[in-house]
């Protein structure tokens, strides 16, 4: 039987050679399906500066293809600075918000989301007029 014949191997790299016309396989990384499963990726880094009260004056995260997860968290950190706002998020998934709230100054803040969609969007805003503030924002997601 030839490796790629077992249902236990659905992915790999192999190596087909061929000696005195016989054709060998051999597996260079072979990863069996149970292993895909419990798996945990980076959608996403960025960091932005939130310098408007106006959601739609500040950059945003967009249409975020996540529809590979099951489970999505995002990272928020925050700067500190004495004219720093605090950032006021919306989470949209496919274009509905699912949540809202507000990050302080300084602070490390975690969400975690059954995502029914398959897009996800960021939306900022500071909650302070004529103060900014910096946010890094880290989107992971779970395939399990």
């Amino acid at each position: 039987m030839r490796m790629f014949d077992n249902p236990r191997f659905i992915l790999g790299t192999f190596v087909a050679v061929v000696l005195a016309g016989i054709l060998f396989y051999a597996p260079l990384a072979v990863v069996r399906g149970q292993d895909i499963i419990d798996k945990t990726g980076v959608f996403a880094e960025r960091t932005y500066t939130i310098n408007s009260t106006d959601p739609a004056a500040n950059p945003s995260l967009d249409q975020l293809d996540v529809s590979l997860a099951r489970t999505i968290r995002i990272n928020f950190r925050t700067g500190n600075c004495t004219s720093c706002s605090p950032v006021r998020v919306d989470v949209l998934s496919n274009s509905t918000v699912i949540d809202t709230f507000n990050i302080d100054v300084n602070v490390n803040a975690t969400r975690v989301y059954e995502i029914p969609g398959t897009q996800l969007s960021l939306k900022f805003a500071g909650s302070i007029a004529g103060a900014s503030n910096g946010v890094t924002v880290t989107v992971l997601g779970r395939a399990n």
